[in-house]
């Protein structure tokens, strides 16, 4: 999952992966019209074709070029791709040309980059009827400079043909069809060699006199070569893909208010509010608003929002009611349908409307054929969270927002203001629906504090949540701990947050399957700028792991230590086990040591016929992951276990789940023995990081004595020498910060699939080590791994590899490095 860090830069990256829905080429050529969705994104080393000879870049009173784009749609009569020169039109031989979209013009720029409010988008329809020749049509880029002078401009009466050429390239529908198709290149950018005016020309008269060579002549005979093709100059980038039903309405919405003003607005938003549009973004009309649906506080106008709040200002707070009982006012409102008992309620009367069920749910993405399934999020309540407002003598308190990111969608909840411990109702926007794409994706959730002004809304804490440790269609009722970062090793914590969550699978053989692919590359896309740091805090939490930080540098060393500690642990505690036959396996009320049983007479039987060992070596791998699953399984807290090795094994051999057996996890269930078994873990791990300490402080005081002896030691002890060190070593300690971090990472992930966190792969690693561990029984190891070794000896270590030297590798070798290594040995004896 990856939030951009420049909300105005990434318009350019993820201009065409913006929208939510992606139809691909299987969707979209069902119709009778198939529709395209290009994007002009810019341009590169532009030069005017009358100065690039002289080696001049500007001309008149300006320094830089004024470019444009005009393209348009032909059809290629003589199938050459020639386009008309300058002055002549856009299009082709032989057909009259259609303009498909003329950009605005960019001042000034000889790398321009066409932005949504400088008309970058257009719609391709191809009818179906033309798909069988669509190698004769071609869609031609036509790349100008306006030259009228200052203060002219294309679209006010002005003729954009005369406009000087500086290049022009095509490319057939067939091509573009078949970019659209592909999965690779889809959305990719694609750079374009723009061909000057003159070999343009040349080429089309080539073509019309029936070569079919691919560039043009200069009536000489010669080829035609276009000076300005040199290096990175004139090189022009689109980009394509089949346009999804939202993507046309998006492009029709923005033909019709061409008229407005949008320097203010963002694609982001637009297509926001175009698929969300009356909270459905399954039924889409042309003729609502679009601004009936969820609302991004941070994206809201700071008028709308600052009204709101100062009307709650004059509204009390709270009152006391007949009967005796204090009534708090009900934020963000009353619900609509029970405006009059709903205004003010009790703090029992919130908690009880709290846990009813939402009635106002919002849809975010799109439901495909590619969805796996769905997640609905309801947030709940926060407890206990810290004031990050000034003025709380005057009731000044957090106003806090929740925040949730899955997979390529977010959403923001409403403010409930001065409260530390906010509920949110169920008629509020706090419900959501997300649409499952892949079942590796986790869900992020933050809590923030709510600001008007520019200094940006502050993060408060964050929980990540991994949707694998949950039963589908199981209603969970869960609370965390929330954390400034989840990236750092001691952390503390920021209050508490309740939400309620269930996952359906609509196949759940498809979903064990959609496992082994990579997850897809996705994006988060915003408005305004104060909303990216809201999805930044979302996502990574407080620190930024892609600059230089002291904090987070020794909060690597210390998980790595950590990890090692644990991984010692473990080793520790299993050898132990197995050694002295304790009891590892509950079978009824006894606890019998099962895991030494199989060790002893298995380890007994391979030794005896050591061509079994590869084989059972990976039996081995997986009778660990097993035991690592029983352990889990037997966990006190139910809230610990997870989807056990036989219920994967299941879907995927009868392709559907087991028999519905689900419990109910009782309020505090085995609350007591999980407190018991956390508390002697904790114990264990404090004691010998008590010991490390102690030898650390003693270490300390044999230093310092060292230095009054030689009288050596530093009169200022309130500055911290070692965080001076670092803080002095950027340039050196960065990149080993960045090379921790991918150890931390990779040691993570081994950690979660070991211990089965990440159940699925953990599923996948288990299954493979069994089928691999049975094929090398069955097949002659010893055999294979002798004739490997004789090979690889053979081949690599023969004094054949002295004539592949001689005889090839010498001869391949350049005059310029033979005579460099000659003079190196001359070097050398001398």
């Amino acid at each position: 999952m990856m939030v951009e860090r420049n909300s105005h830069v990434q318009n350019r990256r993820l201009l065409l992966q913006g929208l939510k829905e992606r139809n691909h080429c299987a969707s979209a050529t069902n119709t009778t019209t198939t529709t395209v969705l290009a994007e002009i994104i810019g341009a590169t080393g532009l030069q005017h074709p009358k100065k690039q000879n002289r080696g001049v870049t500007s001309f008149g009173n300006s320094e830089s070029l004024n470019p444009f784009v005009i393209v348009s749609f032909y059809k290629d009569e003589v199938g050459a791709g020639v386009g008309a020169g300058a002055g002549a039109g856009a299009g082709g031989a032989g057909t009259r040309s259609q303009i498909l979209q003329t950009t605005e013009t960019l001042k000034g720029t000889n790398d321009p980059i066409w932005c949504i409010e400088h008309k970058c988008l257009f719609l391709l329809p191809v009818p179906h009827g033309i798909l069988q020749e669509s190698s004769l049509y071609r869609v031609q880029f036509d790349v100008r400079h306006e030259d009228f002078g200052v203060g002219g401009g294309i679209g006010v009466g002005r003729n954009p043909m005369k406009c000087t050429q500086i290049g022009v390239v095509s490319m057939s529908l067939k091509e573009i069809l078949g970019i659209c198709s592909s999965s690779d290149l889809a959305e990719k950018r694609m750079e374009l060699k723009l061909v000057g005016n003159k070999c343009w020309k040349e080429r089309g008269k080539e073509q019309r006199r029936g070569s079919s060579g691919g560039g043009g002549t200069n009536g000489k005979g010669q080829t035609c070569h276009d000076e300005s093709n040199d290096g990175s100059l004139n090189v022009l980038a689109v980009r394509f893909r089949y346009a999804s039903t939202h993507d046309k309405q998006f492009v029709q919405d923005l033909e019709r208010e061409e008229k407005k003003t949008m320097r203010d607005a963002s694609i982001w938003t637009s297509a926001r509010n175009l698929l969300n549009d009356g909270g459905n973004p399954l039924k889409l009309s042309s003729e609502k608003k679009h601004d009936n649906g969820p609302k991004f506080i941070t994206e809201m106008a700071a008028q709308e929002v600052g009204v709101g709040q100062l009307m709650r200002m004059f509204t009390k707070k709270s009152k006391r009611g007949k009967d005796g009982v204090l009534r708090i006012l009900v934020q963000p409102g009353p619900d609509p349908k029970r405006e009059s008992v709903t205004t003010y309620l009790s703090e029992e009367e919130l908690v009880d409307e709290m846990y009813k069920p939402s009635s106002n749910w919002i849809e975010c993405g799109t439901d495909t054929k590619d969805s796996l399934g769905e997640v609905y999020l309801e947030i709940l309540r926060c407890e206990g969270l810290p004031n990050m407002d000034s003025g709380e003598t005057f009731g000044n308190k957090t106003d806090a927002f929740v925040c949730a990111i899955y997979e390529e969608s977010m959403v923001q909840t409403d403010v409930i203001d001065d409260r530390l411990s906010p509920m949110w109702m169920p008629w509020s926007q706090r419900a959501f629906c997300f649409h499952i794409r892949h079942p590796l994706s986790q869900m992020f959730i933050s809590v923030n504090d709510f600001d008007l002004g520019p200094t940006g809304h502050d993060g408060i804490g964050k929980i990540a949540i991994n949707l694998n440790h949950f039963e589908a269609d199981v209603v969970y009722t869960l609370k965390y701990n929330i954390h400034p970062a989840s990236n750092i090793y001691d952390r503390e914590e920021l209050g508490t947050i309740t939400i309620r969550l269930r996952k359906h699978i609509k196949d759940a053989h498809a979903f064990l399957m959609a496992s082994l692919k990579p997850p897809p590359r996705l994006h988060v896309n915003m408005k305004c700028e104060k909303t990216l740091p809201v999805a930044n805090f979302t996502l990574y939490g407080k620190h930024n792991e892609d600059v230089y930080d002291v904090q987070l540098l020794r909060n690597y060393v210390n998980e790595i230590l950590e990890l090692k500690r644990l991984f010692f642990y473990c080793v520790g505690d299993s050898i132990t086990s197995l050694v002295l036959w304790q009891g590892q396996m509950k079978v009824g009320s006894l606890n019998l040591p099962v895991h030494s049983f199989i060790a002893f007479f298995g380890g007994m039987y391979v030794i005896e016929r050591p061509h079994l060992l590869p084989g059972c070596t990976f039996l081995m791998m997986a009778w660990i992951m097993l035991a690592s699953l029983i352990n889990r399984l037997q966990h006190p807290s139910p809230w610990r276990r997870t989807v056990g090795f036989l219920d994967y094994l299941y879907i995927l051999i009868h392709k559907t789940r087991t028999q519905e057996r689900k419990t109910l996890i009782k309020s505090m269930e085995n609350a007591r023995e999980a407190e018991i078994f956390d508390a002697n873990w904790a114990h264990r791990v404090k004691s010998d990081y008590d010991a490390a300490w102690k030898e650390w402080e003693l270490q300390l005081e044999m230093d310092r004595i060292g230095n009054q002896d030689l009288n050596t030691e530093h009169g200022d002890k309130a500055t911290d020498p070692i965080g001076i060190a670092l803080a002095s070593l950027k340039p050196r300690l960065f990149p080993i910060q960045k090379r921790l971090r991918g150890y931390c990472a990779t040691l993570r992930q081994i950690k979660s699939v070991t211990s089965w966190e990440e159940g699925i792969i953990s599923f996948w690693v288990t299954l493979s080590c069994i089928i691999t561990g049975l094929v090398l029984l069955i097949l002659p190891t010893m055999f294979l791994l002798q004739w490997i070794c004789r090979l690889v000896i053979w081949l690599g270590l023969g004094p054949w590899a002295r004539l592949y030297y001689e005889f090839i590798a010498v001869t391949q070798s350049t005059p310029s490095e033979l005579r460099n290594d000659q003079d190196r040995e001359r070097d050398l004896m001398d």
